[in-house]
């Protein structure tokens, strides 16, 4: 992630009208992992913000923290660092629907691609690809196949103008 942010991320363009910048992490665990994700994200959009000469002072840091409606959210806060650069809210429910405004979020998080499947490739229902069980699912498959698992996980991020993975 933070080879991203600092290749790709254009903060001069997000910043130009909020001093906040919005992250969202879809999927969030209940436990640490998710607060070292959101503290490596806020610093290396710290790091770039210097390293592009953009003054920080006065940046705050809004970090949603999404998950099915099951999701443990009251061990997740109880667990929430006491010294944190960010403001943290908690927003249930799928994200294979609308979960915030528009031009909302600067930044989305997400650890588990394939969660965002909103169906099963149909060349796994097929047959699987013809794999045995803890076979890696891209070099057991015939290369069409492989695609078109991939073409069903890159669908899954339609919903997401300008997403990328990786």
């Amino acid at each position: 992630m933070a080879k991203w942010i600092l290749a790709k991320l254009d903060v001069k363009r997000l910043l130009e009208t909020s001093h906040t910048f919005v992250i969202a992490d879809l999927g969030c665990s209940v436990g640490p992992n998710t607060f070292f994700v959101v503290q490596n994200i806020v610093e290396t959009v710290i790091e770039k913000c210097s390293g592009c000469g953009i003054d920080i002072e006065g940046l705050e840091f809004q970090a949603f923290l999404n998950d099915k409606i099951t999701n443990d959210f009251n061990t997740l806060f109880r667990s929430l660092p006491s010294e944190k650069p960010y403001h943290v809210a908690a927003v249930p429910g799928s994200f294979h629907g609308r979960l915030f405004p528009k031009a909302s979020l600067h930044l989305i998080h997400s650890s588990y691609s394939i969660q965002w499947l909103s169906q099963v490739p149909s060349q796994v229902l097929d047959d699987f690809c013809g794999l045995e069980q803890g076979q890696d699912l891209h070099r057991g498959c015939p290369q069409g196949r492989d695609r078109g698992i991939q073409a069903t996980v890159h669908k899954g991020y339609g919903g997401i103008p300008g997403c990328e993975s990786g």
